[in-house]
């Protein structure tokens, strides 16, 4: 599923928006998409203050992606 949102919708936007848009991440699987219209600097700013970062691979949006999880930044040989 591929879901556009409007990050300036709203009252208390971008920031409310950005938050339940990283929610929704956490509920959609893996093949799900969540394209972020608005001001790209700004946006990359509050993905990155959560700990997310946008798709380069996206133009003319933002699709934000998880940190990676701790297991898959490990190196082998590195203790836990």
């Amino acid at each position: 599923m591929n879901i556009a949102l409007d990050v300036m919708g709203g009252d208390h936007a971008p920031e409310a928006v950005i938050d339940g848009m990283l929610l929704a991440l956490e509920t959609l699987g893996n093949e799900d998409r969540i394209l972020a219209i608005g001001p790209a600097k700004k946006t990359e700013a509050l993905l990155a203050e959560r700990g997310y970062q946008a798709d380069p691979q996206v133009p003319n949006g933002l699709r934000a992606r998880p940190p990676p999880r701790p297991a898959e930044t490990m190196r082998p040989g590195e203790p836990e």
